[in-house]
């Protein structure tokens, strides 16, 4: 689209407002999102887990979600940071809570001493333990971790003493040491047992210790808490689906954009990743899969059918705690990658799918651990270039190819030049004028008016094309006013009633001194094109900052007025344009 003039029209835009244009060579658009930073549903989209799961409210308190509730995630100040993901897990460890009167729990030295409030907000569900002895411990074996990366964590709360407390996943040949407070927190150990074997020590004698939530999991860090019985308990992996109309998006070609916060990644293989399906149902491309025990590498696949036709590694690009800005783009022959400003080698050679997408998903693992806070996602029907994922991943915004920089809503002049009596009626309209025609097939427009009296912006057209203006200027004769509408009623009496109505302006101008080529190429392509029905924006002078609010609309042509040849290459004709309301 060429862009001579961009202008809004009908606004209601204060002095103080603020308008930027910017073009784009690639749709800027998502066509398909998921924005979870309001909170944890998105439209169109449908969430499923097949067990219950807990969660920490903003205060820090366990709670459980339902089967297919999507959880909240907080940081530790309790501000809301997105929809928590996590991958399918088990706890192994038996009997999780009221550990001191569970047999499963081997107690060496141990006594009891009532209870506490648990982590669970719940008055009294905990019972309250203390060793006898120095020599005391609380344990239990968890075959099935045995010669596996595992972690033990427990929920610990002080009551009495001030001693530490020792916690192992080795029946306490390995020990990690914790100094518990007198609230409530969890506290874990990892390791890599030949028998895995969770155990806890009070290592002075006489202190007393609330312990909740026991949890021994696969990997190098703790999930949400899964309470156990009598058996093993496990917490499902999470999915989040779209289902896209038939023909709605092509999988030849597209971009994506995915806002997250990694929370904990365990194992060496995919914890969570975006996929697209197609009608064979397919994952025809895998866009995000970070993989990597050290928690910063992400593999971006497209596949032809099953085989993957590009696998583009990305290293370092994103670390535990930090939010993740990961975009990927792919074409036939073109795939680009890159993380939080990080790229990934370019995949030249790749193949893309050709057909449609049936499913668009995020999900997490089966068989794997780990946490991540989604917070968006955006999903596009172009590719984009390197500049752009590179801008998108640091920025938020692909980059612009014109960029006007942020303008004045009404001309400098008008605003200093009249008072609000005679600026109010006067009906908003912002133009501007690059230094050359801009042609980018997307446009967008971003308003600023925070103080904006209305408490809202509006406005009537957007209107974006080429520029004409002749080379010798309109004849002296001009004129512009405004067409009286209202309707009078006289009674027999004489008193007149009126009936107001909008009032549009008017102007009529002869243009005298057009040679052939402008005449042909402008005023006669005008009326071709826009005839007496379509839009025109008329300025009587660009050039002025005073009076273009009061020279300047949005009308059409009332009348095409064939074009005359007085002299030899010289043509004239009338116009006149009238304000479309």
């Amino acid at each position: 689209m060429d862009a001579g003039i961009l202008a809004l029209c009908n606004h209601n835009l204060t002095t103080s407002g603020q308008v930027r244009w910017r073009g784009f060579a690639n749709d800027p658009v998502p066509r398909v999102t998921a924005d979870f930073t309001a909170g944890t549903t998105s439209s169109g989209w449908t969430f499923a887990r097949s067990t219950v799961a807990n969660y920490y409210t903003s205060a820090g308190v366990i709670v459980q979600a339902a089967i297919n509730e999507p959880r909240p995630s907080y940081d530790s100040g309790g501000a809301y940071r997105g929809l928590l993901f996590e991958a399918g897990t088990t706890n192994y460890a038996l009997q999780s809570r009221g550990i001191d009167s569970q047999l499963v729990w081997t107690k060496v030295s141990i006594g009891g001493s009532g209870t506490t409030d648990g982590p669970d907000g719940v008055a009294g569900s905990t019972p309250v333990m203390y060793g006898t002895l120095a020599s005391n411990q609380i344990y239990q074996a968890c075959a099935a971790l045995n010669s596996s990366t595992c972690t033990f964590s427990v929920w610990i709360k002080r009551i009495s003493g001030s001693g530490t407390v020792g916690l192992s996943v080795d029946s306490g040949t390995t020990v990690s040491t914790v100094n518990p407070t007198t609230s409530w927190a969890r506290y874990q150990v990892s390791g890599t047992p030949s028998s895995c074997v969770p155990w806890i020590r009070f290592n002075t004698a006489g202190d007393a210790f609330a312990v909740d939530f026991a949890q021994c999991e696969l990997g190098y860090t703790a999930t949400t808490p899964i309470v156990t019985g009598a058996g093993t308990a496990n917490r499902q992996y999470e999915t989040l689906v779209y289902t896209p109309g038939a023909t709605e998006f092509a999988l030849a070609s597209g971009h994506l954009a995915l806002t997250m916060v990694p929370l904990a990644h365990n194992v060496v293989s995919q914890a969570l990743f975006a996929y697209l399906k197609d009608a064979g149902n397919n994952n025809g491309i895998n866009l995000w899969s970070p993989i990597g025990a050290s928690g910063n590498n992400s593999k971006f696949d497209v596949t032809a059918s099953s085989s993957p036709q590009a696998s583009i590694t990305s290293t370092g690009a994103w670390t535990i705690g930090s939010t993740v800005r990961a975009v990927g783009s792919w074409t036939t022959n073109d795939v680009g990658y890159n993380v939080s400003g990080t790229a990934g080698t370019p995949d030249t050679t790749a193949a893309a799918p050709a057909n449609y997408a049936s499913e668009i998903g995020i999900k997490s693992q089966s068989h794997n651990t780990g946490a991540w806070v989604l917070q968006r996602l955006e999903l596009g029907a172009s590719a984009w270039s390197a500049s752009d994922l590179n801008s998108k991943a640091t920025t938020g915004e692909i980059a612009a190819g014109y960029d006007s920089g942020l303008i004045d809503a009404w001309p400098a002049g008008w605003a200093a030049g009249t008072t609000a009596e005679q600026r109010a009626g006067i009906r908003g309209l912002s133009i501007h004028k690059p230094g050359a025609v801009q042609s980018y097939r997307w446009w967008r427009c971003d308003l600023s008016d925070s103080a904006n009296p209305a408490g809202y912006l509006q406005l009537g057209r957007v209107f974006i094309g080429t520029a004409w203006s002749p080379s010798r200027n309109m004849s002296w004769g001009a004129s512009l006013g405004y067409t009286e509408r209202a309707s009078v009623v006289e009674t027999f009496a004489g008193s007149e009633y009126f009936a107001e109505r909008p009032q549009p302006r008017i102007a009529k101008l002869s243009i005298k001194w057009m040679n052939e080529a402008e005449a042909m190429g402008g005023m006669l392509e005008l009326q071709r094109q826009q005839g007496n029905t379509k839009e025109v924006l008329f300025m009587w002078d660009p050039a002025d900052t005073l009076q273009l609010p009061r020279r300047s609309w949005l009308g059409r042509l009332k009348a095409l007025v064939p074009l005359g040849m007085p002299l030899v290459n010289t043509m004239q004709t009338d116009i006149e344009i009238k304000e479309l309301l």
